[in-house]
């Protein structure tokens, strides 16, 4: 079975999903991007979704990065909840074995939400954005490593965004869906390459 899937799952899409540009950029454009900024700590909060472990936000010109379980500390599991007006919302998870890396919001959407510098922002108006988000039906993509049942295969890519008729989306954002699917299986199915994005994350952040 292919390593790429597309799931075809049946979604009622709202008006939302309509009018934006749906890019997928390369996560090692991203990497090089984030290695390029100049990081500063801003503060320590319960993040959207989490109410035991608290996560760090690091802030810089062009980004804002939420690193999970950091207080306190949780050995067998890593997330980063990445934002960003160039790339959107990309999210990265491990837990055990389990990789796994997802692109929540793609850039044209975020651009809604976001209308001050990113800097400015604290754990709080980060929420507040993650929050508003789930509540649509915008299209996102998930890469994974791990098992899943309903498709009977050692983990894959899927991408709602095909629910919309691949005719009625610009070529390009079917072809960079598709490319971003392919770079991101390569890494959460290779820990060697997993390690090496987590790495670079943590080495462009500051000690808290």
């Amino acid at each position: 079975m292919k390593n790429i899937l597309v799931s075809l799952v049946i979604l009622t899409c709202s008006i939302f999903c309509f009018g934006y540009e749906y890019k997928a950029l390369p996560i090692s454009e991203l990497l090089k991007s984030i290695e390029n900024e100049s990081f500063e700590y801003k503060e320590t909060d319960f993040a959207f979704g989490y109410n035991k472990y608290k996560s760090c936000l690091y802030v810089s010109d062009k980004f804002a990065i939420l690193k999970d379980y950091c207080v306190p500390k949780k050995s067998v599991a890593a997330g980063y909840t990445l934002f960003s007006l160039k790339y959107g919302i990309i999210k990265l998870y491990q837990f055990s074995f389990k990789r796994q890396i997802d692109l929540i919001t793609y850039p044209s959407v975020l651009a809604d939400f976001i209308k001050t510098p990113i800097e400015s922002l604290s754990i709080k108006n980060l929420n507040k954005i993650l929050s508003s988000l789930q509540d649509r039906f915008d299209p996102s993509i998930t890469s994974t490593n791990s098992y899943n049942e309903s498709v009977k295969d050692e983990g894959g890519a899927t991408s709602n965004l095909f629910d919309i008729k691949e005719e009625d989306l610009p070529p390009s954002s079917v072809k960079s869906i598709n490319s971003w699917m392919s770079e991101t299986q390569k890494i959460v199915k290779s820990e060697e390459a997993w390690d090496r994005l987590i790495e670079k994350i943590e080495d462009s952040l500051p000690e808290k």
